[in-house]
């Protein structure tokens, strides 16, 4: 997979990769045909955030962010 951009950053001491990618490519990864259109997706167990390039804005930003935070967390829960 190569992405459009990609930059890595701490969230809570652990090194997250945060992905740019086509839409077509998002897409194939995270939209299967019939199901919603996602615009960003978390994958807590590759510390990955993978974006479309559509979707991206401040607003989902902060949203997988919060994601991370949660996943960072030691809690079962939200």
């Amino acid at each position: 997979m190569k992405p459009l951009a990609s930059i890595d950053l701490k969230v809570k001491g652990r090194n997250w990769k945060f992905v740019l990618l086509t839409d077509r490519r998002f897409d194939k990864l995270h939209n299967p045909e019939g199901t919603e259109n996602n615009g960003a997706m978390t994958l807590p167990t590759k510390y990955e955030v993978h974006f479309a390039k559509s979707a991206w804005s401040i607003v989902d930003i902060r949203h997988e962010l919060g994601h991370c935070f949660y996943a960072m967390s030691v809690v079962g829960s939200s």
